[in-house]
């Protein structure tokens, strides 16, 4: 009987190896073009211009005239499937005068690893030069990987002004780095369909 029990025991390891193994081989080649600098370096540029064009939909009167408060979003796709959604809404009740910015990372095809959304997270915030230990950040049960921060007027308008400048090669290194320890650091939320204080995630 214990003998039974080992092998199905050694049986069972056995598959979990070789299906390790397995994935490992279709999706090294994929990690390591996403996780590259090149491709960071995109997604910069990307998860930028998003912030951009969300800041200027926020800028166009409505029908009335007003500023538009709703939650419209840009969305950007890399060549290696990350695709990032981004939106600026204004704040309520006692936070009406902020601005919360809200984006989320995630592969456009299959499960996204906490690798690639965490460090995706992360990497955005630091390119818009934001701290996300002052915001907050989540998971979904579809593993789609969300931030959150809000700016009053003053810094809305400096973030507005702001340039997106693309690190070199010895400043990408440290970002890196750095993106990685923070990622680790943060307190990720596991969420549902929505996000802190109700507000309903992509």
């Amino acid at each position: 009987m214990v003998w039974i029990v080992i092998g199905i025991a050694s049986l069972a390891l056995l598959g979990a190896l070789i299906l390790m193994v397995v994935v490992m081989l279709v999706k090294g080649p994929l990690f390591r073009r996403v996780l590259s600098e090149a491709h960071f370096v995109e997604c910069a540029r990307g998860a930028w211009n998003a912030a951009r064009r969300a800041c200027r939909k926020r800028e166009d009167p409505g029908s009335a005239g007003e500023e538009n408060t709703g939650g419209d979003e840009e969305e950007f796709t890399s060549s290696e499937g990350v695709v990032l959604h981004y939106s600026i809404r204004k704040g309520e009740g006692d936070e009406a005068a902020q601005f919360v910015h809200h984006y989320s990372v995630r592969m456009n095809r299959g499960y996204t690893p906490h690798a690639i959304g965490g460090t995706f997270v992360v990497w955005v915030a630091l390119i818009l030069e934001v701290d996300l230990a002052m915001g907050w950040v989540g998971i979904s049960p579809d593993r789609v990987h969300h931030a959150e921060f809000a700016l009053d007027g003053e810094e809305q308008r400096e973030f507005e002004k702001g340039d997106c400048v693309v690190p070199s090669e010895a400043e990408f290194r440290l970002l890196l780095t750095e993106s990685r320890a923070l990622r680790d650091s943060l307190d990720w939320e596991a969420i549902g369909e929505c996000g802190p204080g109700g507000s309903e995630v992509a």
